[in-house]
Formats: C-alpha cells, sequence, structure tokens
C-alpha cells in the first residue's frame, strides 16, 4: 500500500473517532434526567429503535433505516435530550444486533455522528416551534418536524461525504444518489413519527410500539432493493446468452458484480489452460489492473481464492490483514476486504469473481446471494463458450497438418487487416509453397507427401513466430498472416525458407531431403490498401517473383510481378514482357544456345472480317491451346503479335525444333476450329525454326527473332 493511502486510512481513522468523541460529548451533555416511572418506556423505546436500525434498507453503495422514525418522534414528544440520548444508544445497540460487521472505529463514527445529527435536529425544531410547546396537531409540529429531519439528513451526509473524502473516495454522483435515496427515507419517517406521536398522547406504550410495523416497510424497500439487482444480474446473463466470447461474457460479469457489490474492484479470474494457473481475465475498472498480477496465481501458491475453489460454497475475508489465506500480490492499494465467488458448472470449477474492497468489512452478505447466481450462471456461459470455441476450433484446423485451414486464413486476414488500418501500422502476408511437390507423391506415395506437409507445418509454425497466423492455403501451399512490415517479414520467410532447405523429414525408414519452398510476400498498406489485393499480390509474387525465377526463394512483391504482365489475358499464354525477363535470367545462369519456334497464321484478317472479332478471339484461344499442348514443362511459349506466337527452348538443337514445329503445324492444320452454328474452318500456319548458338547477350536473341517475324510477315504480303 502508498504512503498515500496509508496516510488516507490514519486520516479517515482519526476523523472517526473525533466524530465519534463529538458526539459522544453531545450527548452526555443533552442526557435527560429519567423519570423512574417512564424508565420502562424508555427501555421500549430503545429497543424499537435499535431494532429499526438493525434491519438495514440499502441506499446503493451504503446503508440506511428507518430508524428515525423513534428520534422524531420522541423529539416532539419528549423534547431534544431525549432524542439525542436514544439515537446514540440505538445506533450503538443496533449495529450489534445487525448481521453487518464493520470496524469499530466506522461504528463509533456512525453512532457520533447520529447524535450530533439529531442535536441539530433538535437545535432546527426548536428554533422552527420558537421553544414552545404546541399542540400535536398544530402546524408548527409538522414544520418543526419536517425542517429538523431535513437537518438531520443534511448534517448527517455532511458527515459522511467528508468521511469520504478523506477517503479518496467521494463522487458527487454518488453523493447525489446517496442523498437522494436517504432523503426518501426520511419522507417515508416523517408520516410514520407523526402517528406515533398522535397514538403516544394517551396511550405512551402503544405509541412506542405502533412503530413496528414500520419494520414492514423497512423489509418492502429491503426486497425491492433485492430484487432490482437480482435483476441486473439476470438482465447481464440474459445479454450474454448467445455470446461465445470468453473475454466478453468476463467483462460484462466484471462490471454486473461491481454495479451490484459497490466494490472498488472486480476480477474475473479464469483457470488456464493447465488447470493449475487463475488468469486474470477481466478487470473493472481497469485503471484498477496494476494492483493485480496479471502473469496469474499459481496453484501452489495457494491463497483464499485457490481455498475457494478448492472447497464447497464463497468465502468473505472482512479484513484481508487478519486472514492467513490471503496472499497479497502485485502493488500498489492493498485490499482490505474480499468476497470470493467461485464459478462453478457441473461440478467442474472455471475460475472465480472475486471482489476487492479497499476499507475493512466492506461487503455485506446480503448481496451475497447475487453474486453467487451471477456466478453459477457465467460459469455455464463460459462452459458453453468454451464448447462452442472448441467446436469452431475444430472446424478451423487442417486434418492433415494440425494449422488453420484456408477458411479461418481468410477471416483472420480480413480482422488484421481492419485491426492494422485502424491502428495505422503494417501487416505482412506471405504465400508459401513446397517446390516439386508432385514429386514426393509420385516417388514415396501421397502418405509420404502428408508427412512432409506435416513437418513443415511446424517448422513454419516455429519460426513464423508467436505473434503470426500460419495456414494451410490449399494443397501444398501454406498462407502466414505476420504483423510486421516488410524488412521482418522477409527475415522470418528467409529463416523459414533456410529451415527448410536443410530439412529431413523421417518416413517409413526414408529419410526424405532436398526439400525447399517458394514464397512470395506482400505488405499492407505498402502494396495493397485491402485484404484481397494483398493476398493476390502475395500469390501472384510467389508464382511469378519466386516459382518461375528458380524456386527455393523469397521474392517481395514489386510491380513487375503483377499477374497481367506476364499472362495474356486472351490466350493464357505467356506475355513478350515475361519472356524477356525470363531469357534474361537463364542468359545469367550460363545458356548461350536457344532454339526458337516462330508461329504465324494464315489469313487471319480473313476471320475477324468474315465472321467477327469474337471468332477470332476464339480461334486464338484455340490455337494456343494447340501450342501448349504440343510442349512440354520447361518450354517458354508466349503471344509475340496479334496471331503470332512464339516458342523459345534453351539448350536445343536443329532436330528438336524441327520435331515441335511439326507437332505444332500438324495440330493447327488438323483442328477444325467453330465459327458459330454448324460452319467450322481449318487454318494452317507457317511455322520457321532457327537455333542460335554463342550469343552474346539476351538483345542479339530477341533481334534475330524480330527479323525472323519480320521476313515471315513480308513473305505472307508478297504472297496476298
Amino acid at each position: 500500500m502508498t504512503n498515500l493511502k496509508w496516510n488516507r486510512v490514519y486520516q479517515a481513522a482519526a476523523y472517526e473517532l473525533l466524530v465519534a468523541a463529538g458526539g459522544l460529548a453531545v450527548a452526555i451533555a443533552s442526557f435527560p434526567g429519567i423519570n423512574p416511572h417512564r424508565v420502562a418506556l424508555a427501555v421500549l423505546l430503545l429497543l424499537v429503535a435499535s431494532f429499526l436500525e438493525a434491519i438495514p434498507v440499502s441506499l446503493g453503495k451504503a446503508f440506511g433505516s428507518l430508524m428515525l422514525v423513534v428520534p422524531l418522534g420522541v423529539l416532539v414528544l419528549y423534547g431534544g435530550r431525549a432524542a439525542v440520548s436514544l439515537i446514540l444508544g440505538a445506533e450503538l445497540l443496533g449495529q450489534l444486533l445487525s448481521r453487518r460487521r464493520m470496524m469499530w472505529t466506522t461504528w463509533l463514527f456512525n453512532a457520533g455522528q447520529y447524535a450530533l445529527s439529531a442535536w441539530v435536529m433538535w437545535r432546527v425544531y426548536g428554533w422552527v416551534t420558537g421553544g414552545q410547546l404546541l399542540q400535536m396537531t398544530d402546524i408548527g409540529v409538522l414544520l418543526g418536524a419536517v425542517a429538523g429531519a431535513t437537518a438531520f439528513l443534511l448534517v448527517n451526509h455532511l458527515f459522511v461525504n467528508i468521511l469520504q473524502a478523506l477517503r479518496g473516495k467521494f463522487s458527487v454522483g454518488e453523493m447525489l444518489e446517496l442523498l437522494w435515496h436517504d432523503g426518501f427515507n426520511v419522507m417515508l419517517s416523517l408520516p410514520l413519527a407523526y402517528v406515533m406521536v398522535v397514538v403516544s398522547g394517551p396511550f405512551p406504550y402503544l405509541g412506542a410500539l405502533v412503530t413496528l410495523p414500520i419494520a414492514l416497510v423497512g423489509q418492502t424497500l429491503r426486497v425491492y432493493r433485492r430484487m432490482a439487482e437480482l435483476q441486473r444480474v439476470h438482465g447481464a446473463t440474459a445479454r450474454l446468452a448467445s455470446e461465445f466470447d470468453v473475454d466478453r461474457i468476463c467483462q460484462e460479469a466484471a462490471e454486473t458484480a461491481c454495479q451490484v457489490t459497490y466494490a472498488d474492484a472486480v476480477v474475473v479470474w479464469t483457470l488456464g489452460p493447465d488447470g493449475d494457473t487463475l488468469v486474470p481475465n477481466a478487470i473493472h475498472p481497469l485503471a484498477q489492473a496494476e494492483h493485480f498480477r496479471l502473469e496469474g496465481l499459481r496453484r501452489e501458491e495457494r491463497g483464499v481464492i485457490w481455498h475457494v475453489l478448492d472447497g464447497e460454497g464463497w468465502a468473505y475475508v472482512p479484513n484481508t490483514l487478519k486472514d492467513p489465506r490471503v496472499r497479497f500480490g502485485g502493488k500498489g492499494v492493498l485490499y482490505r476486504s474480499m468476497a470470493v465467488f467461485p464459478m462453478r458448472a457441473h461440478g467442474q470449477a472455471h475460475g472465480a469473481i472475486v471482489c476487492y474492497g479497499e476499507r475493512p468489512y466492506q461487503f455485506g452478505r446480503d448481496r451475497a446471494q447475487h453474486l453467487e447466481t451471477l456466478a453459477a450462471q457465467v460459469a455455464v456461459l463460459l462452459e458453453n463458450a468454451k464448447l462452442y470455441q472448441s467446436l469452431q476450433e475444430q472446424s478451423w484446423r487442417d486434418a492433415a497438418t494440425g494449422l488453420y485451414n484456408y477458411r479461418y486464413f481468410y477471416r483472420a486476414l480480413e480482422q488484421q487487416v481492419r485491426e492494422a488500418s485502424a491502428a495505422h501500422r503494417e501487416l505482412s502476408v506471405a504465400i508459401v509453397d513446397v517446390d516439386h511437390f508432385k514429386k514426393f507423391n509420385d516417388t514415396y506415395g501421397h502418405l509420404a507427401g502428408d508427412q512432409v506437409l506435416r513437418s513443415l507445418a511446424g517448422v513454419l509454425q516455429e519460426l513464423a513466430g508467436p505473434d503470426a497466423v500460419v495456414a494451410r492455403y490449399g494443397g501444398e501451399e501454406f498462407g502466414i498472416i505476420l504483423p510486421v512490415g516488410t524488412k521482418d517479414a522477409l527475415e522470418r520467410l528467409e529463416a523459414i525458407r533456410q529451415a527448410a532447405s536443410r530439412h529431413v523429414v523421417a518416413y517409413n525408414g526414408y529419410h526424405l531431403q532436398g526439400i525447399t519452398v517458394s514464397c512470395g510476400l506482400a505488405t499492407f498498406p505498402v502494396h495493397a490498401d485491402n485484404d484481397r489485393d494483398l493476398l493476390a499480390k502475395a500469390d501472384s509474387t510467389l508464382y511469378w517473383g519466386a516459382k518461375q525465377r528458380g524456386r527455393n526463394r523469397v521474392a517481395v512483391y514489386g510491380p513487375e510481378y503483377e499477374a497481367q504482365l506476364f499472362v495474356d489475358e486472351l490466350t493464357g499464354l505467356y506475355t513478350y514482357h515475361f519472356l524477356t525477363l525470363r531469357v534474361r535470367e537463364d542468359f545469367q545462369r550460363g545458356f548461350r544456345t536457344w532454339g526458337a519456334v516462330c508461329i504465324d497464321l494464315h489469313n487471319f484478317s480473313f476471320v475477324n472480317s468474315a465472321f467477327g472479332f469474337d471468332v477470332g478471339d476464339r480461334v486464338l484461344k484455340d490455337t494456343a491451346m494447340l501450342i501448349k499442348d504440343c510442349l512440354r514443362r520447361d518450354e517458354l511459349a508466349c503471344r509475340y503479335g496479334g496471331d503470332e506466337f512464339l516458342v523459345l527452348i534453351a539448350n536445343t538443337g536443329p532436330t528438336e525444333m524441327r520435331h515441335i514445329a511439326e507437332r505444332v503445324g500438324r495440330a493447327i492444320s488438323s483442328h477444325r476450329f467453330e465459327c458459330g452454328g454448324s460452319v467450322v474452318i481449318n487454318l494452317r500456319a507457317t511455322l520457321v525454326t532457327r537455333c542460335y548458338d554463342g550469343l552474346e547477350d539476351v538483345t542479339d536473341l530477341f533481334d534475330r527473332v524480330s527479323s525472323v517475324f519480320a521476313n515471315m510477315n513480308q513473305h505472307a504480303t508478297e504472297m496476298a
């Protein structure tokens, strides 16, 4: 506890004793001489007043009573001295009869400030009535009683609010709320006191006893308050009936418990996955979080919360300094009272709702039933939420690898992009593909391939970091969401790539190695401003930046990796732009011998003019498919121009190039191109093969190819 907090405690205690001493002094100075014939009546009035004080009426954060009826009636009937002495004795005795417990300094303070407030009530009553003995039916009596009761109320709240200010707990809102509720009690007390005064004229003892039914009024108010608090509990749990977010449930429970008990802090402790750690899942108000151990409470530390969870029922600790079960942790405020309500459902503990107070004896047992109800219902809600999350977790997991599946990946990406946008921070997405994965399946079988994916999934999870989301994106592809910028993401992906290349997978006596991965990386908002574009650019970068450039590499998105730059939208073949990039890279790796097949469709302009451009486009698509069917995986084919196509192959001789040209030529000439309805046409193509050896640079190759197409166009023009 901080020095400031201790200073407030000492100041408040000193103030309580000062007020108690002042009230006692006033009561002693005002003590009346008692008529021997009235001793029994005085004792009866004292017992009745004490009984009313022992039945508390909730005033929100504090408690009140209807005890004022008796001293107010005594003031009118027997004078102020008797009223002051009576209220002091009734407050002292009433607290002993009550189930509520408090510090002895607070007990004396209440008695003292009641005596002082009654003394002021006496003086105000005397001032209004002029100190004259009036008839009970005189309007002056009524006005004096109203003025005296109002003075009692204001002075009483003045003492209480000064005490709250010394404790550092003063609030204008709470002051007005308490004043309103207590004012309502005073309004009820006035007519009841008038009845007592009227009846006591001819029947003094009956007048004292006629106040006993007032207890029913107090009990009615008490029941009403309890029902209102219980409705608040049920309202909170009803709102959470369809809630499956554990954090949201705990937060609502903490707020409701704080509203019902007026605790200085409420913590919902939930059991961790290991069952041996209590974690503060929700703290209300949040400003109190610094006073609790956020890392949790271990079972071996024991303490009152674990004692309750391992036992039965709930526990109330009125003074934490005197309870050996209490273990203090955190820093700052040392809470002086606690109430622990276990959350159990179907015999299983899920945690506890714990209310903390800065004062000893801060919590009464009246509201314990409400908190027990809240804890029991929250336990059921938590059980349902955990079951729902378990089922949802299973639906979001890939059975083969144990990673998240693509459905969860899409959802997480959308959410994290939204959060990153709100927080103005970067977020990276990577697509990781296992190179030549088909080789593992073809060589060792699909079960071996699944083992490779499972093993690599562990590598990805370990090296991506605890803050990353790793999912199986599809087939042999994985998706990774990294809440970091491009530089940090690139470092993690490079670590994954290197680890994969060293990774060995044991399967049925085999040691599968030589595994490599290719990675495409894009970052929000640097490369894209929404989740769909971000994912598309990471995917495009994987294919065009990593796989098409040799595999076993990490590529970061750049404009040159846009898919439309590499794939012709109409035919699906590579673009000439991509071909130049790919050949340039091969030149850098030492390839200097190249074969080329230049293809030009005959009379293609006639197809457009006779049948329309839609038919012409369909013919080009069909031609592209025929070319691709005649090629192998390592041969590069692109749309060179309008109706021209180019095939390039590294390290290939004239014979292989002629065979390719013959296959393509036969495929085109034998194909029946549909033009709509029952009309079909046959086309022929001019195919020219060339082999170039000892090329100096890429420009030399493409200059020669350009010359071939120029000669083909010139020849076609001359033939036309």
